[in-house]
């Protein structure tokens, strides 16, 4: 580089710099910080920021870092661009223009907005929530920014589906804390599920529907009843639906159990509805697979498809852009029930569902399971139906199985019928079937490799059976699956072959799709051919784009080609939009070509908290349809009297309502003077967490019955660093259409803090590297403490309430030949809500002449010790408190202090001032005035609260002094009183310069001394 360029880089750096430090004076008293940044959902963490006595500006580039917004700074740093949530959604913060640019509107920026000191950029908290959509709130006394998104971050999207589908397989039991175990009952809970729809058409009568699903947990089992109403048809008995079902997985005997309608697999096709009883010993949870098939097929475009076996959720795979599909379905040991749910990208969810068989069947060398079903159909003459199946494990590779059907659509009544499954080797299953007088088939899967696979199905039919309505004699399936990726290019192929013969005659049936991804865009080529000898020849190939333009809209055009007749067949295209965060629109028109007909469809879909909502008009030729339609469900939590709405089905599904209590007094139960906490975060594998600020409490919705989850509980989040949940982790097993709760206390724990020195000839020194040990008297709680190698200062935070002994290692001090004044410490900790911090656990080592004698000493004072704590055990409950009055003083203080976390204060005044009143002797009486004190600063009634706080001072408190001393401060800061507000900030750095308060009593007085010339 030229020694020009150079000299000209130097001076623009200066220049920059120069007019940097030039907007930064024209701040008010600005401060340059690290606060801590707590964003709601995703975590905290400490950032650069620049603080004011109006406002704080937050680091540009450390937030969407945090946040995982994509932000790429400029050549010369005056400017940050990347895209916002999605990836046609472009943002400019601009610094020479003092602008933001997002999307197509530009927001101007006053110069008390926007900072740059040297290459980096801050915006104040007012920009973030107007252009951005971050809630902000500043808490001046902790540095601390609480930032709330109201919009659909990524990032969270991200989160929510890791932790919905975290943990899928279970071939081990995690280790946790603590088992909830299935707790049925007689009657509990209720799910709803509603629907409803309204059609209006050009000449003929309106058309209205109710679909309607209540659940509930009845006898120990889940009830379910489906209705379904037409208004322009008769209600029949096949449209209304009910079922109930009791599963207990750990009797080897009978594991399920079903009464009412039933959906159950039949070797003979059955098209009417069955009214029995079905048992199973296989149980209903997800059992480890060893081996899978492949699956493919086609749904909405872009939307998740969920596969669940023996209604468990073991897999999931979004479509792409044409809809197109394929996922590994997992074959487990036991009976595979395979179930496809379908959520759109907003939210709705498929109301019907893909009942899928498995072929394959397979269990455990030993193993045996049994599936018995007494029924009847539900038609005029009500025939009998039953079916007894049974399966053995010959070995892990190969199971056998066989069974019956009685049933009057095949000759005879009986139809027994024959399973085998082997698996060879890892990569080829085979399964051969027969039904007596009806079919047989054999079934194959080989992995050819990682993710190509081969299909094989070969059936044969008896030319007189009549169970299956089917004129084929013989069917020949075969499937192939190949990805092929080069570069940015992705494909996957699928080819399909099918053969069926009939008589007389053989029909060949081919399928060639290609779903491709190439520079953003999507492509689906699917070409279909049915060849009949003797007949026309029909083959179509249809070819579909996807991609998105400008202001994110998703464009669709597809093209349909009659190869035969040389002639186009359609072509259309469909136009989707998302809109508001929870909006969708989409329109579509399509022309063919055969009958010549215009289809053209417009409508909007909204997804609000409680339902979804929508409307849209169809037009086929002449005839018009105008349809509306509801949808949502409701959920009644009976144990905390709430109701939850969503817009997504709850019926047949499981909830959990966790309770974080601030557990006082250490005994697992939520007592009445015992608050609420918030700030508990919840990782969980599986459903959708809602946390309630208004009740504390943390809803888990959309899980499955019968099953167990794995809980693990984050307190970063928790205001207090002395709280600290009993559990961190748990299992829960859920019921059956009803929320389960849980309380989570949260215990309060003590901080004991002291120091280890030996005596030396120029005084004590401190004693590292010593090690001490806490024992609870009278519990198990053992807890070891290493001194600090530097000074040989001790600390501990961890304690619960109780008794405990502190002393340091007796072997230790026998090696190193010395011993301790005192031999041990008696430390008591007392229930409160803040956390007790007890000081003075000083140690005083020396040489020790005779050890024997030391040790035999300090086992004598030991038990002694233990002998007189559990005689006051014995006589008092209580080891604190003696009287009636300290018990009573403890119960309303823990309520006020309560009352105060929720921001009532008046009733916490109100009930500290009582105590006040009444109990005129105890060791925290003083705290109360400091509360009351805290109590008018809240309401902002600065000189009542003045008068309190000199209170606490007058009566020399040893716990509040320092607190008091910052509140003055404060108080006659805001009522403008600058030197008596710089006078008690003094005090504070002068008498207690370990106090936390530290930090920002100097931030007040170095504004002040800017600012109002104090000093």
């Amino acid at each position: 580089m030229n020694r020009s360029l150079t000299r000209f880089l130097i001076l623009l750096q200066w220049v920059l710099s120069i007019a940097s430090f030039a907007q930064l004076s024209e701040i008010e008293s600005p401060e340059h910080v690290f606060l801590l940044l707590n964003v709601k959902n995703i975590g905290a963490q400490d950032i650069d920021a620049i603080l004011t006595s109006e406002t704080v500006f937050l680091n540009v580039m450390e937030v969407f870092e945090l946040l995982h917004i994509k932000a790429r700074p400029s050549v010369f740093a005056d400017s940050i661009s990347g895209f916002y949530i999605d990836e046609n959604n472009s943002y400019l913060i601009d610094y020479p223009n003092r602008s933001v640019t997002l999307g197509s509107k530009v927001y101007p920026l006053s110069p008390q907005q926007f900072i740059r000191i040297n290459s980096r950029l801050y915006l104040a908290l007012e920009p973030w929530e107007r252009i951005f959509g971050l809630e902000t709130e500043f808490d001046f006394r902790s540095l601390s920014v609480d930032m709330t998104p109201d919009v659909d971050l990524p990032l969270i999207r991200q989160m929510q589906r890791q932790k919905l589908r975290k943990n899928l397989q279970y071939a081990r039991t995690p280790q946790v804390d603590v088992h909830i175990p299935r707790n049925p009952s007689w009657l509990d809970g209720a799910f709803l599920d509603w629907s409803l729809a309204n059609s209006v058409y050009k000449d003929k009568p309106s058309d209205q529907t109710l679909q309607a699903a209540v659940g509930a947990e009845i006898a120990g089992g889940d009830l379910e009843l489906f209705t379904y109403q037409r208004s322009r048809s008769p209600s029949v008995s096949n449209q209304q639906r009910y079922r109930w079902r009791y599963v207990n997985n750990e009797n080897p005997l009978l594991r399920q159990l079903y009464v009412g309608k039933l959906d159950i697999h039949t070797r003979t096709l059955i098209p009417r509805p069955m009214l029995g009883v079905h048992v199973t010993n296989s149980p209903s949870r997800y059992r480890h697979s060893f081996a899978s098939v492949k699956l493919s097929d086609r749904t909405q475009p872009n939307w998740m498809v969920e596969l669940y076996v023996n209604r468990v959720l073991v897999d999931f795979v979004k479509a792409d852009a044409s809809g197109y599909y394929e996922m590994n379905v997992p074959i487990g040991y036991g009976y595979t029930l395979v179930t496809l749910k379908f959520i759109g990208p907003w939210g709705e969810e498929r109301s019907l569902e893909r009942w899928i068989h498995i072929p394959y069947h397979f269990l455990p060398a030993g193993e045996w399971n049994y599936a018995l079903t007494l029924a009847r159909f539900m038609n005029p003459k009500e025939e009998p139906f039953y079916k007894l199946q049974t399966n053995i494990g010959l070995a892990d590779w190969f199971t056998v199985g066989g069974g019956y059907e009685f049933s009057r659509m095949v000759p005879g009544g009986f139809a027994p019928f024959i399973d085998l499954s082997a698996r060879i080797k890892d990569n080829i299953i085979i399964s051969a079937n027969k039904v007596d007088q009806v079919m047989e088939s054999v079934n194959t899967s080989v992995s050819l490799s990682a993710n190509t696979t081969l299909l094989g199905e070969f059936v044969r039919y008896n030319p007189a059976q009549k169970a299956i309505p089917t004129n084929n004699l013989q069917e020949l399936k075969l499937s192939l699956f190949m990805p092929f990726n080069v570069g940015d290019y992705r494909s996957t192929m699928r080819l399909k072959y099918q053969r069926s013969m009939l008589p007389g005659y053989h029909i060949n049936h081919w399928e060639w799709d290609i779903s491709s991804y190439f520079w953003g865009a999507n492509s689906h080529l699917s070409t279909f051919s049915y060849q009949t000898p003797g007949l026309d020849q029909y083959t179509v190939t249809r070819l579909e784009l996807f991609f998105r333009t400008w202001r994110q809209f998703l464009l669709r055009p597809f093209y349909g080609y009659n190869w035969p007749k040389n002639q186009t067949l359609l072509y259309g295209i469909s136009v989707e939009r998302q809109f508001a965060h929870k909006g969708y629109f989409y329109l579509q028109m399509e022309k063919n070509r055969q009958n010549d007909a215009l289809t053209a469809q417009v409508g909007i879909r909204y997804e609000f908290p409680y339902m979804l909502a929508g409307s849209g008009m169809s037009q086929f030729r002449e005839q018009i349809v105008n349809t509306q339609f509801l949808r949502g469900s409701l959920g009644l939590d009976s144990k905390q009297k709430h109701v939850t709405y969503d817009h997504i089905s709850s019926v047949g599904r499981a909830a959990i309502t966790l309770s974080p209590f601030l557990d006082i007094n250490a005994n697992n139960i939520h007592d009445v003077n015992e608050p609420r906490v918030l700030g508990m975060d919840i990782e969980l594998n599986g459903g959708r967490i809602e946390y309630c600020d208004a009740d504390t409490l943390i809803r888990i919705t959309g899980l499955e019955p019968y099953r167990e989850y794995f809980l693990k509980v984050n307190t970063l989040g928790l205001e207090n660093i002395a709280w600290k949940p009993r559990f961190t982790s748990m299992s829960v097993f859920t019921d059956p259409n009803a929320f389960k709760s849980v309380p989570l206390p949260v215990i309060v724990q003590a901080e004991i803090q002291g120091n280890v020195s030996i005596e030396t000839l120029d005084g004590l020194k401190g004693k590292g590297g010593m090690t001490l040990y806490c024992r609870e008297l009278g519990g198990d709680q053992l807890y070891q403490i290493k001194s600090d190698p530097y000074n040989g200062d001790i600390y501990y935070l961890g304690l619960k309430p109780g008794t405990f002994i502190v002393y340091p290692d007796p072997l230790q001090l026998k090696s190193l030949d010395l011993r301790s004044k005192p031999r041990y410490r008696i430390v008591r900790v007392r229930p409160s809500v803040e956390g007790e911090i007890i000081k003075g656990l000083n140690f005083v080592l020396d040489r020790e002449p005779n050890w024997d004698e030391w040790l035999d000493r300090l086992q004598d004072e030991m038990e002694a010790l233990n002998r007189e704590i559990a005689e006051i055990e014995t006589m008092s409950n209580d080891l604190f408190y003696a009287h009636k009055s300290d018990t009573l003083f403890q119960d309303l203080y823990n309520q006020a202090l309560s009352l105060f976390m929720q921001r009532r204060y008046p009733e916490a005044h109100t009930l500290w001032q009582q105590i006040l009143d009444e109990i005129p002797s105890h060791p925290l009486w003083v705290n109360c005035h400091y509360w009351i004190g805290e109590c008018h600063h809240a309401q902002n009634a600065y000189r009542a609260a003045i008068d309190k706080f000199q209170t606490v001072l007058e009566l020399n408190s040893t716990y509040k002094t320092d607190d008091a001393l910052y509140m003055l401060g404060q108080c006659y800061f805001r009522i403008e009183q600058y030197k008596d507000s710089a006078l008690y900030f003094k005090q504070l750095l002068d008498k207690h310069p370990t106090s936390e308060y530290i930090p920002n009593a100097r931030h007040f007085l170095h504004a002040m001394q800017k600012n109002h010339q104090i000093w």
